[in-house]
């Protein structure tokens, strides 16, 4: 019966070792099916040119797996260059209950509305690149990431005066 194990690999390489255990498998282990998972979450993140939906690494350096604890397939996985070792104590890998593996993937499933990645913090200071108010400087009051605008801070004929502006006509200092 197949288990979920989870391995840790070189953070950055976790396609890399993917497609090395699958080859592995498909050359050495031609009868045994193993199922294998980069748990990724979809966000929304902001440049210039506009949104741009990528995928990101939920945990980084790590890979799910389902395959049956055999010695040998067990030995087979460990020996693939790039695998530090198994998730649990001891040599022997740890086997995962499904109730684990349901609710961590529970994380990647899509939520509803978009998941943006703010690249402002608030408090930090920020330059108006566009619109009346470019070359002013300000601080970020509030984030809006649904309406994807900023509140702003600005200094004008000596007063802090507040301006709601958009993301994209704003870089950081």
């Amino acid at each position: 019966m197949k288990q979920w194990f989870i391995i840790h690999v070189y953070s950055g390489q976790e396609q890399k070792v993917m497609d090395v255990i699958r080859n592995r498998f498909t050359t050495s282990a031609p009868t045994e099916e193993i199922e294998i998972i980069m748990p990724t979450k979809k966000v929304s993140k902001l440049t210039k040119k506009g949104t741009i939906t990528m995928e990101k690494k939920l945990y980084p350096g790590y890979l799910v797996l389902q395959v049956e604890p055999k010695e040998e397939l067990i030995k087979l996985i460990s020996e693939t260059p790039g695998v530090r070792s198994f998730g649990g104590k001891g040599k022997q890998p740890q086997i995962i209950s499904e109730e684990e593996v349901s609710r961590m993937f529970g994380y990647i499933k899509p939520e509803p509305g978009k998941n943006i990645e703010v690249p402002f913090i608030k408090g930090e200071t920020v330059k108006i690149s566009t619109g009346p108010f470019v070359d002013f400087t300000g601080v970020v009051e509030e984030i809006y990431p649904e309406r994807e605008r900023l509140k702003l801070m600005v200094n004008i004929l000596g007063r802090q005066t507040p301006v709601e502006i958009s993301f994209f006509e704003v870089e950081v200092m």
